[in-house]
């Protein structure tokens, strides 16, 4: 909004510490922790390719907590026309199905489903779930709608992998070209798992398919 419209309705003044920084309370347990830094820009697609290798790797489990999850852009048309198929699915989508199929991995995709996310995520899921009944893998292959608000961008991989940061399953976040610039930590640590696991289960009881 115009600056003057700011001025009427907000007060700059300085703030008050009255507790300990969220980011403080939080660190990795030492002794035999392996993080990795999960980099990807518009010219480096490192990361990328991380989580390609990560989700192809998987032989018993993969758990995907995005508040994005979606296919191009032009599908979301798919809401008034059938313009895109599972054919136009993303690598990161692609190397997920493949695992299950390839290798027998249980997939639990847990996404948001408030606008503005939860248009492309219902396109996506939706053309999915029609890939994973066709190929057989409705046993394997899950997806669920977050209940209420979400931001995460996180996977785990056979209970050992967790990726954790800032990188969407979206289009403007993958593929070498692509703007965004976005930084993960991928970790094998067992308190790091055992809290995303407690914190994915504890969600995907109270979501909704």
């Amino acid at each position: 909004p115009p600056l003057g419209l700011w001025q009427l309705t907000c007060r700059d003044r300085p703030a008050t510490v009255d507790h300990v920084p969220e980011v403080r309370r939080y660190y990795l347990g030492g002794g035999d922790t392996t993080a990795l830094s999960m980099f990807r820009s518009k010219v480096h697609d490192a990361a990328d390719q991380g989580v390609y290798a990560a989700l192809a790797s998987a032989q018993e489990s993969i758990d995907v907590m995005q508040v994005s999850y979606s296919f191009p852009l032009l599908c979301g048309l798919n809401h008034f026309f059938q313009l895109c198929t599972y054919e136009h699915a993303p690598r990161y989508i692609v190397e997920l199905v493949d695992a299950a199929e390839d290798s027998g991995a249980k997939a639990r995709v847990l996404v948001g489903a408030l606008p503005f996310q939860g248009v492309e995520n219902s396109v996506a899921v939706d053309l999915l779930r029609r890939e994973v009944k066709k190929r057989g893998l409705e046993e394997q292959v899950e997806f669920r709608f977050f209940d209420g608000l979400v931001h995460n961008k996180t996977i785990l991989v056979d209970d050992e992998f967790l990726i954790v940061g800032s990188h969407n399953f979206h289009y403007s976040a993958f593929g070498k070209g692509r703007s965004l610039t976005e930084h993960s930590l991928g970790l094998v640590d067992p308190v790091a798992v055992q809290d995303f696991n407690r914190l994915f289960d504890y969600h995907w009881e109270r979501s909704k398919q």
